[in-house]
């Protein structure tokens, strides 16, 4: 998620509104823990840069990895990023974001049409 608080709540009822179930995690490695306990989950957001031991980059690598079928989003203020720096199926919106445009672009990829 966002590290803003009102970007993050906002974010959050955008995804629940559409009826999914959003799990936050302070970095990667809460994150990690939560894959591992959760089969259920779909989708990771993450932003590329973060605290902890390794970024949403590192991160969106090892998903890929372990658990093929979800998909990751990555987002930046700091960072842009191409296509060819990312796992392949990972997609990017740049910081500001409405999170409209969050909420569709994760539908659409659980969909399977984004």
């Amino acid at each position: 998620m966002d590290d803003e608080l009102s970007v993050r709540m906002a974010l959050r009822a955008e995804l629940e509104d559409a009826a999914m179930t959003v799990i936050e995690a302070r970095n990667a490695t809460e994150a990690l823990r939560e894959l591992e306990a959760n089969m259920n989950i779909e989708a990771v957001l993450s932003d590329i840069r973060m605290p902890g031991g390794f970024d949403g980059v590192a991160l969106a690598r090892l998903v890929e990895r372990r658990w093929p079928f979800v998909r990751i989003l990555l987002t930046s203020g700091e960072h842009a990023v191409s296509g060819r720096d990312l796992p392949s199926g990972t997609r990017y919106i740049a910081k500001p974001y409405e999170s409209r445009q969050v909420g569709a672009t994760i539908r659409g990829m659980v969909r399977g049409y984004a």
